[in-house]
């Protein structure tokens, strides 16, 4: 009795050692992202370090001059989060659709710098990410816009606006040399994370949406090597990427 008594607590010790095995590689698993470039020059192998040192993040580059359907391919459907650092002069109809599927299902996005001027073909892509850049002067939503700017090689001021999100908790006002913008529109609903001060630049940084069931955030930094080699501009990455998909510890649900 006592003999399969043993063996029948062995199994069940087995079974609970393989199933919570089996837990913590599932949570452990490597995030996917698609990093996506295409449009616009910019200092690639100094930019792709960044992401390089993200642990627990297993990167793909996409070049979208060579790849240039992969928004509609299987393959997006595999990754979890989509940095897009694309500029992008047009994007089938297609392809916004399978840009609204991801969305659809929850990926999570992170929008960077030059791609604040993605797809000036598509109505929908400014109430994404929350803003638009004009390429050109236009009536906007009945409203006379002048052409956006920007400027090069700036010391540009950041302030923290929310200290109590989980993608800016801890970090402190930093200064970062970058491109700026200026002229250019945020949509309502954008939840502030990043200012400046700056005379040649608007006001607003970065922010977050929800977008049903993704979430999304707006980096406007990020332009070349000294831009990417700011400490606390790789921190806000990393974690604008982590928050999109709801892996940093401390996230609420919704936040």
């Amino acid at each position: 009795m006592w003999t399969f008594l043993r063996i029948g607590l062995l199994a069940i010790a087995v079974f609970l050692l393989s199933a919570t095995g089996h837990a913590a590689d599932k949570h452990g698993a490597k995030l996917r992202v698609a990093l996506l470039t295409g449009g616009h020059t910019f200092e690639e192998k100094s930019f792709l370090e960044v992401f390089d040192g993200f642990k627990g993040m297993k990167v793909t580059h996409i070049a979208l001059e060579k790849e240039n359907g992969f928004l509609e391919s299987d393959a997006a459907k595999e990754y979890d989060v989509f940095v897009l650092y694309n500029m992008s002069a047009t994007i089938p109809e297609s392809q916004r659709k399978s840009f609204i599927d991801s969305l659809d299902r929850g990926a999570g996005f992170v929008v960077m710098h030059h791609a604040i001027a993605n797809y000036p073909d598509w109505p929908a892509y400014p109430e994404i990410i929350g803003a638009k850049y004009f390429l050109s002067p236009m009536d906007w939503q009945g409203s006379s816009r002048q052409q956006s700017e920007y400027t090069h090689d700036i010391d540009m001021p950041i302030h923290v606006e929310d200290p109590s999100s989980p993608i800016t908790k801890g970090l402190s006002d930093f200064t970062i040399h970058d491109e700026v913008y200026r002229k250019w529109m945020l949509y309502p609903e954008s939840h502030l994370l990043l200012s400046t001060t700056h005379e040649l630049s608007d006001k607003a940084i970065a922010w977050t949406r929800l977008h049903g069931k993704a979430k999304l955030c707006f980096i406007q930094l990020g332009h070349g090597h000294e831009a990417y080699a700011n400490p606390s501009f790789q921190e806000i990455t990393k974690r604008a990427i982590l928050w999109s998909c709801g892996r940093l510890p401390d996230q609420k649900p919704k936040q």
